[in-house]
C-alpha cells in the first residue's frame, strides 16, 4: 500500500515535471516495478534519489497547499466584503424605495387636493363672472334710467321756465291761462311717469339687494374656509 501511494505521488510529480532530469531514471525504474536486491549498492543509490524526490515533493506540495489556502482565504474575504456591500446596498435601496413610496402617496394626496381646489376655484370664478355680468347689466340699466330721469328733469325745468315766462309776460304781454294750463298739464304727466318708473326701479333694486349681499357673503366665507384648509 505504501509503495502504491509512493508510486502515485511520483507519477503526479512526473506529470507536473517536478522530477529533476538526473533522477528520472531511478523514478522510472521504481514505477516500472523492477526487482532489485535491496542490499545492492546501486539500489541504495537509486532509492536515495527517490526518497529525496518524495521529500522535495512534500515540500513543494506543502508550499503549494499553503499558497492555495492563502489565495482561497483572500478570495473568501473579498467575497464576504462584496456580499456585505451588496447587502448594505440592498438595504439602502429598500429604504429609498420605501421613502419614494411615501413621497408618491403624499404627492397623490396633494394632487387630489389640488384638483378639488381647482374645481372649487373654477366654480367660484364662474359665479363671480355671473355676478359681475349681472352687476354690469344693473349698472347699465341704472345709467339708462338716470339718463331718462335727467332728460325728464330737463323737460320739467324747461316747462317751469316757460310757465314763469307766461306768468310774467303772457302772450303779447298778457297772461294766458290756457298756455299756463298746457304747461302745467305737460309737466304733471312727465313727473307722474318719471315717479312711477323711479319707484319701480327702486323696488327692484331693494328686492335684489339682499340676494346680492347674501351671495357675496357666502363667497367670502367659502374663500376664507379654503384658505384656512
Amino acid at each position: 500500500q505504501v509503495k502504491g501511494e509512493i508510486a502515485d505521488s511520483l507519477a503526479l510529480a512526473d506529470a507536473l515535471s517536478l522530477i529533476p532530469a538526473h533522477k528520472q531514471h531511478a523514478v522510472q525504474a521504481f514505477l516500472q516495478g523492477a526487482k532489485v536486491d535491496p542490499l545492492d549498492p546501486a539500489y541504495k543509490f537509486r532509492s536515495q534519489g527517490i526518497l529525496d524526490t518524495i521529500k522535495q515533493l512534500h515540500v513543494d506540495f506543502t508550499d503549494k497547499k499553503t499558497q492555495v489556502e492563502e489565495e482561497a482565504g483572500k478570495a473568501h474575504t473579498v467575497c464576504e466584503d462584496a456580499k456585505a456591500a451588496l447587502v448594505a446596498l440592498l438595504d439602502s435601496n429598500s429604504l429609498a424605495m420605501e421613502g419614494l413610496k411615501t413621497d408618491i402617496d403624499g404627492l397623490e394626496t396633494t394632487i387630489s387636493t389640488s384638483r378639488e381646489s381647482l374645481v372649487t376655484a373654477e366654480g367660484n370664478l364662474k359665479n363671480d363672472q355671473l355676478y359681475l355680468k349681472d352687476l354690469t347689466e344693473r349698472c347699465e340699466k341704472g345709467a339708462k334710467d338716470w339718463d331718462q330721469r335727467s332728460s325728464l328733469r330737463a323737460n320739467e325745468i324747461q316747462a317751469l321756465t316757460e310757465a314763469l315766462t307766461i306768468i310774467k309776460e303772457g302772450k303779447d304781454g298778457r297772461a294766458s291761462v290756457q298756455e299756463l294750463d298746457a304747461v302745467n298739464n305737460r309737466s304733471f304727466v312727465q313727473e307722474a311717469a318719471a315717479a312711477t318708473k323711479a319707484r319701480a326701479v327702486q323696488e327692484a333694486e331693494l328686492r335684489a339687494a339682499p340676494s346680492l349681499i347674501q351671495g357675496a357673503a357666502r363667497r367670502v366665507l367659502a374663500r376664507s374656509h379654503n384658505l384656512r384648509g
